[in-house]
C-alpha cells in the first residue's frame, strides 16, 4: 500500500513537471527534451502501478510493455536533455547521433512482442529471468545516464557563482535513481523496485536545481496578470545571457515578437540604437538559495518624457528670449523717442535753407526705421498692439498676390492654390501681410533660377497629436484651423540651422537683420496658432502656419 502510494505521488510529480514545462516561458526546442524526460519517467512509473495490480500473466505482460517503453526511452531522453542543457557540441553538429541509442532501444523493446526464447525477459511472470538482450539494454541505459550526468555537472561547474548545493542536487538527482536501479536489477536488493520512487525524488531535485537555475536556459516565471500588464518592459535571461521570457511591453520595445533564445546583450544593443526612442535599461540579478538563476532587465520607455522635457526647455528658452526682446524694445523705443523729439525740435528751429536740415531729416527717418525694428521685436515678444479682427483669409491672400510676386523676384515662379471654403480667422491684416511677405522672400532667397514657390491655403482639423510637433503656438488646442503653407524647391536647411531659424537676429544671409522668422513666431502666438517647418538639404523647405478658425466659422 505504501509502495503504491509512493508510485501515485511520483506519477503525479511527473505529470506536474510535464505541464509546468509546457506552459513555461523560454525556447521550445530547449523545453521539449525536459518534457520528454519527465514523460518517460511517468510512463515507467505507470507501468509499475499497472504491474502492482496485475493478477494474470496477460496483465503482467501488458504492464511490462508499458514499463519497458518508459525504461528504454528514459536514458535517451536523459542524454539529449543533458546535452541540450550543456550545449554539447556533438548535439549541435551531429544531432542524428541521438538516433543510434533510440534505434537500439526500439530494437530491444520489440522483443516483448515476438521473443519466445527469453532473450529479453523470460515470460510474463512477477519475477522474470533476464536474458542477454536485457543486460545489453540495461548496460547501455546506465552508460547513457552516466554520460548525461557528466554533461549536467560540467555545465553546472562552468557558470559563475555556482554553489556546491546546486552541484550536489544535480549529482544526487541523477545518480541515486541510477544506483538504486543497478542494485535492484543485480539482485542486491529485493522487490519492489525502488527506482520509480527515486526517480520522483530526483525529478523534484532536478526541477529546482536545473530548470530553475539556468542550466537549461529555462527560467520558469509565472506570466501572471501583473507581469503581463506592466508598463515597464521586463526581460528574463538565463545564466548564459539568453532571453527566456518577456512581457508584452518588452516585446514592443525591443521590436521582436518572440525574443526567446536571443542573446540579451545583442538584443539590448539593437534596442538602444533605435533612433526614434529613448529607453532606460536597468539590470538586476535573480537569485535563489541554490544560486543565481539569471538576470532580469527592466526597460523604461522615456521617449514621451524626453519629448515633453525638450518642449518645456524650448518653451522656457523662447519665453526668456521674448522677455529679453520686449525689454530691449521698450528701452530702445524710449531712447528713440528722445532722439526723434530732439531732432524734430531742432528742425523746427532752423530756417528752411539751413545746411543742417537735410541731416536732421535723415536722422528723423532713421528713427522711424529703428521704430519699425522695435515693432518687429514687440511682435516677436507677442506684445504688438495691432488689433485682431475677423478676416476672410482667401480675400486677404488674393489681395497680396501682387506684393508677393514682387517679393519673390524674377528668379522664382509663384503659384497660389487657395481653397474656396476657407473659414474666417481672427488676425491682424498687417501681420498676415508681414507673415506672407517674410515667407515668400525667404523662399525666393533659397530658390535657384526658375524655381517654384507654392502658396496654399486649406481648412484642416488638427488633433492633439498633430500639435505635438509644433515649434510654436503651444497654447493651441485641437480643433478647426486654416492652413497657410509656403513651400519652395530651394537649398533647404540642415538640422542645426533648422533649430535656430526662429532665434532673433539669426540669419544665414549677408543682408537682413534676422528678425523675419522671429516675428513670424510672435504673429502665430498672438493668433493662438501653430507653426511647423520641414526642410531637407537640396530638396526644399515647407512652412505650415495653422491659424485657428474663428468660433462663428468653425
Amino acid at each position: 500500500m505504501v509502495f503504491d502510494l509512493g508510485l501515485v505521488v511520483t506519477f503525479s510529480l511527473c505529470v506536474w513537471i510535464v505541464i509546468d514545462l509546457l506552459v513555461a516561458g523560454g525556447a521550445r526546442d530547449r523545453r521539449l527534451p525536459f518534457v520528454a524526460l519527465a514523460s518517460t519517467s511517468g510512463i515507467w512509473v505507470l507501468g509499475e502501478l499497472v504491474g502492482s495490480r496485475a493478477a494474470t500473466p496477460e496483465e503482467y505482460l501488458f504492464a511490462r510493455r508499458i514499463l519497458h517503453f518508459g525504461v528504454g526511452l528514459l536514458p535517451v531522453a536523459w542524454l539529449v536533455t543533458a546535452a541540450t542543457a550543456a550545449r554539447a557540441s556533438w548535439l549541435r553538429r551531429a544531432p542524428w547521433l541521438a538516433l543510434l541509442p533510440l534505434a537500439s532501444a526500439a530494437f530491444t523493446y520489440s522483443f516483448l512482442y515476438w521473443d519466445t526464447e527469453g532473450r529479453f525477459i523470460s515470460g510474463p511472470y512477477r519475477t522474470p529471468h533476464y536474458g542477454p538482450v536485457f543486460w545489453y539494454s540495461a548496460g547501455l541505459g546506465w552508460i547513457l545516464i552516466v554520460i548525461g550526468t557528466g554533461h549536467f555537472l560540467a555545465a553546472a561547474s562552468r557558470f559563475d557563482r555556482t554553489r556546491p548545493l546546486r552541484i550536489a542536487a544535480v549529482a544526487l538527482g541523477s545518480t541515486v535513481p541510477l544506483i538504486g536501479n543497478m542494485l535492484y536489477v543485480t539482485g542486491a536488493i529485493g522487490s519492489p523496485d525502488p527506482t520509480p520512487l527515486l526517480i520522483g525524488a530526483g525529478g523534484v531535485a532536478l526541477r529546482f536545481a536545473i530548470i530553475d537555475t539556468g542550466l537549461s536556459a529555462m527560467l520558469h516565471q509565472a506570466s501572471n496578470a501583473v507581469f503581463e500588464r506592466l508598463k515597464t518592459g521586463v526581460l528574463l535571461a538565463d545564466l548564459e545571457g539568453r532571453v527566456v521570457d518577456a512581457n508584452p511591453t518588452a516585446r514592443g520595445l525591443v521590436d521582436v515578437p518572440d525574443p526567446s533564445g536571443v542573446a540579451l546583450d545583442e538584443l539590448l544593443v539593437r534596442t538602444l540604437e533605435q533612433p526614434d526612442r529613448v529607453i532606460d535599461v536597468e539590470r538586476m540579478p535573480l537569485r535563489r538559495p541554490l544560486g543565481d538563476l539569471g538576470q532580469a532587465v527592466l526597460l523604461t520607455d522615456r521617449t514621451e518624457a524626453v519629448r515633453l522635457e525638450n518642449r518645456l526647455r524650448e518653451a522656457q528658452r523662447r519665453e526668456s528670449l521674448e522677455l529679453l526682446a520686449a525689454g530691449v524694445a521698450h528701452d530702445f523705443n524710449n531712447v528713440l523717442t528722445v532722439i526723434r523729439g530732439c531732432a524734430e525740435r531742432a528742425r523746427l528751429q532752423l530756417d528752411g535753407d539751413h545746411g543742417a536740415r537735410p541731416s536732421l531729416e535723415q536722422l528723423i527717418e532713421a528713427t522711424r526705421a529703428a521704430g519699425r525694428l522695435v515693432d518687429q521685436l514687440l511682435a516677436y515678444a507677442g506684445q504688438h498692439e495691432g488689433a485682431l479682427r475677423l478676416l476672410d483669409l482667401r480675400s486677404e491672400l488674393e489681395g497680396l498676390q501682387v506684393l508677393a510676386k514682387v517679393a519673390a523676384g524674377p528668379r522664382a515662379r509663384l503659384e497660389f492654390d487657395l481653397a474656396n471654403d476657407l473659414p474666417a480667422v481672427e488676425a491682424n491684416p498687417v501681420e498676415i501681410q508681414q507673415l506672407l511677405m517674410n515667407l515668400v522672400a525667404n523662399a525666393a532667397q533659397a530658390t535657384e533660377e526658375q524655381g517654384t514657390i507654392r502658396v496654399r491655403a486649406v481648412s484642416e482639423h488638427l488633433a492633439t497629436a498633430d500639435l505635438e510637433s509644433a515649434r510654436s503656438g503651444h497654447h493651441a488646442g485641437p480643433g478647426d484651423y486654416v492652413l497657410i503653407e509656403v513651400s519652395d524647391e530651394g537649398r533647404g536647411m540642415d538640422a542645426s540651422t533648422l533649430e535656430r531659424i526662429f532665434d532673433p537676429f539669426f540669419t544665414t544671409r549677408e543682408e537682413g537683420h534676422g528678425l523675419g522668422l522671429a516675428v513670424l513666431v510672435g504673429i502665430v502666438h498672438s493668433c493662438g496658432g501653430a507653426l511647423h517647418v520641414a526642410s531637407t538639404p537640396g530638396v526644399g523647405t515647407t512652412f505650415r502656419i495653422h491659424l485657428p478658425a474663428a468660433p462663428a466659422a468653425a
